[in-house]
Formats: structure tokens, C-alpha cells, sequence
């Protein structure tokens, strides 16, 4: 055990191999990052507990501790300035966040491989207010105001819109749309 004061008490411990390679053996340091190593197996082992929040009191008390709790979570310094602490699902809500505002790059390569698996992707485009679907594998790239204008669309396609833009050789895709995978 290190003695208090020293630099190796504070230091990340490092990953150790988990002693048990069964299914859902990964726990403290062995979780693998998901956004970071998306190739390594996580490992995981998942439980669901359901608690009926009534029996701990009113929503709005309930609430107000939550409230507190992200607080005193967000104020908590940070060991690297550069990575403050989050709560486990900021970053997946700064992330849909920041694509529902500017758009998933679909790079020309990653779109022409959707077509060479032999999918059917039909979309709702928004175009000034008049939303059309298509086949997104009848694309061509770049894709410009006037193709899109081009495009024939059908009816009776209820989902959102999706909106996209050409950008050179690559498509921006909102994750508001619904793509639809036949």
C-alpha cells in the first residue's frame, strides 16, 4: 500500500487483465472505453434495478436532489483541466447535440459502401419546406442544391425530415432524420 503523500497514491492504478475472462467479468479499471477502443470487446455484464422513486418521497424532492447531486459532481476539480468531470451520459448528449445541430459527415466512401451492401436507404429530405423521399443509393457526389431540387419524391412518408447539404465529396446527415433500412 502506498504511504499517503506519495505520487504513486494518486496516480491512475493501471489496467490489470481481469482474472476471470468470462462473459461480463470487466469491472473498475478493466472496462474498456467504449468511444475509445470501439474494436475491443467491452466485456460487459449489465444488472437493472427498478426503484419506485415514490416510496423515497415527492418528484419535486426527489428532483431537487438529483439537482444537487449533478452539482456537487460538477463542481468537483478536475486532475486534468483539459477532461472535467462528467456525469456518464454528457458526453453522448454534447455529442447528439452537436449532430443534431451541424449534421453527421457521411464520407464518400462510407456512402458508397452502403451501396455496395446492398441496402435500399429511403430518407425524408427537407427541402424549403417541401419534404421528399428517395433512395439515398441513387446519390451522386457532390451533392448540390440542384440535384437535391432534382430529386423525385413519394407520399405518405410520415417520419421526421431529414435535412442534409453537399459538402464537396461528403453529405451531412442530421440525427433527427429517419433513415429506413430495406
Amino acid at each position: 500500500m502506498p504511504k499517503a503523500g506519495s505520487a504513486s497514491l494518486h496516480r491512475r492504478p493501471r489496467r490489470r487483465r481481469p482474472t476471470n475472462d468470462g462473459p461480463g467479468a470487466a469491472f473498475l479499471t478493466n472496462v474498456q472505453a467504449w468511444d475509445k477502443n470501439p474494436g475491443i470487446v467491452q466485456n460487459l455484464g449489465h444488472v437493472f434495478i427498478l426503484i419506485d422513486t415514490s416510496m423515497l418521497g415527492a418528484l419535486s424532492w426527489l428532483h431537487a436532489r438529483m439537482e444537487e447531486f449533478l452539482s456537487i459532481l460538477h463542481d468537483t476539480p478536475a486532475a486534468d483541466p483539459e477532461n472535467p468531470v462528467v456525469t456518464p451520459d454528457e458526453r453522448e448528449m454534447k455529442a447528439y447535440a452537436r449532430s443534431s445541430r451541424d449534421g453527421v459527415a457521411v464520407s464518400k466512401v462510407d456512402f458508397e459502401n452502403i451501396g455496395c451492401i446492398g441496402l435500399t436507404i429511403l430518407a425524408k429530405v427537407n427541402m424549403g419546406g417541401a419534404c421528399v423521399v428517395t433512395n439515398l443509393k441513387a446519390w451522386p457526389f457532390p451533392l448540390s442544391s440542384r440535384t437535391m431540387r432534382a430529386m423525385v419524391g413519394q407520399t405518405g412518408f410520415t417520419e421526421q425530415c431529414l435535412h442534409l447539404c453537399g459538402h464537396g465529396a461528403s453529405a451531412r446527415l442530421a440525427m433527427t432524420c429517419s433513415i429506413i433500412l430495406l
